[in-house]
């Protein structure tokens, strides 16, 4: 399922245009191609986003390169095809990944702080308790971002489709502060294996279990948080542990991650136990 096929979609980098283009005509879907490729080509674009003749907006390469992935992906999922791996990535996209200044710059500096270790134990925990087969999925199915810049003071986010589902975040602005984490896991199977909620926060004090409404994830759904290092220890255990795996397996079962180009694969090594 996961591996790259002759019907898989190519980003050419010598294309001029850049834009993913499926060479697979059988396919259920070329007309949703032809169409996002022609209405990108005939119209101009000034920067990511120019102006149609008429006055309309007309949409730029990242909007186009985002119709098509989330076209594809729902073709793919309601017809027997093979499917592509890294969510539509070309093997030079990921490559490209790897090679990214900026996210060599940000795993440097994660690696030269205080928080690396509690970040890739932690992550790493979570990988080993609620993925079934890690290095398959990383980067299609899953994402681990490192420093990103969308919330201060956060280390590093675990995404399946459009939700993070763990968290790991600096609580204070100084290089001392403690680490903590939040994690989404199913709620109905959380509870079932402590029998109540109230077990659960007597095993583990120092953790919120608390319920939950983060887009994407469902209706069946618990965040705990807390110290990065009771979340460890929760993860050892097998309700939480269970918990997790079934929320992972059913966002994943979903579909692949959107925010696969946010994902470092640098941090990821440490993560499968590659570095």
């Amino acid at each position: 399922m996961r591996t790259p096929s002759d019907t898989a979609p190519t980003a050419n980098p010598s294309d001029a245009d850049g834009v993913l283009v499926h060479h697979a005509p059988e396919t259920p879907y070329p007309k949703i191609v032809t169409l996002l490729v022609k209405q990108h080509r005939e119209q101009p674009v000034l920067g990511r986003v120019g102006k149609h003749p008429t006055g309309c907006r007309a949409p730029g390469l990242r909007h186009v390169r985002t119709l098509l992935t989330h076209e594809l992906a729902g073709s793919w999922r309601g017809a027997s095809v093979s499917r592509p791996s890294r969510s539509g990535a070309s093997p030079w996209g990921k490559r490209h990944l790897r090679a990214d200044p900026t996210k060599h710059r940000k795993y440097d500096l994660l690696a030269q702080g205080p928080f690396f270790a509690p970040v890739v134990e932690l992550a790493s925990a979570y990988v080993a308790a609620a993925i079934d087969d890690p290095v398959g999925t990383e980067g299609e199915f899953w994402a681990l971002s490192c420093l990103p810049g969308t919330t201060p003071r956060r280390l590093s986010a675990l995404t399946m489709r459009i939700t993070d589902i763990l968290v790991i975040y600096q609580v204070e602005r100084d290089q001392t502060a403690r680490v903590e984490a939040l994690m989404i896991v199913e709620r109905s199977t959380l509870e079932a294996g402590f029998g109540a909620r109230a077990v659960a926060r007597k095993r583990y004090p120092r953790l919120r279990f608390t319920d939950s409404d983060y887009h994407g994830a469902g209706t069946d759904q618990m965040m705990i948080s807390g110290p990065s290092e009771q979340m460890m220890r929760s993860l050892r255990d097998g309700p939480v542990a269970e918990a997790a795996r079934q929320m992972a397996s059913r966002m994943m079962r979903g579909g692949r991650v959107m925010h696969w180009r946010g994902h470092n694969p640098l941090l990821a090594d440490h993560i499968l136990g590659r570095a």
